[in-house]
């Protein structure tokens, strides 16, 4: 089996997270935080050959719990962009964030961005 590196540069215990509004729960993956979705991309990804590099990847949540993948920003080349573009769409559903309703009380999913660097070593 091929060593694949691939590094997720996290903030905010792991993700730097750009929410078009505000949530009081942020999106869940798998049952677990971020760290597991970490896990998950890492075990998808087949690097490409070549230079390596770091792309910027925007993508939501979306109020249905899909992984909406919207912007790939400073890709390292066109075959790095396809294979996010596979990963994201073989993506399992997430477990939706929310905000409460200031006059009803009731859990409303929301669509959540967020944007997180991922970094390809050379191969």
């Amino acid at each position: 089996m091929k060593k694949i590196i691939l590094t997720l540069l996290l903030s905010i215990s792991g993700l730097l997270c750009q929410a078009k509004q505000p949530a009081e729960q942020l999106p869940t993956f798998k049952g677990g935080n971020l760290q597991t979705f970490r896990e998950w991309i890492t075990a998808k990804v087949k690097t490409p050959k070549g230079p390596g590099g770091m792309a910027i990847v925007i993508f939501k949540v979306t109020a249905d719990g899909e992984a909406v993948l919207e912007e790939i920003r400073n890709s390292p080349g066109d075959a790095y962009e396809t294979e996010l573009r596979r990963v994201f769409a073989i993506c399992p559903k997430w477990e939706p964030g929310w905000q409460t309703d200031g006059e009803t009380g009731e859990q409303v999913y929301k669509s959540i961005r967020f944007t997180i660097p991922i970094r390809f070593e050379s191969r």
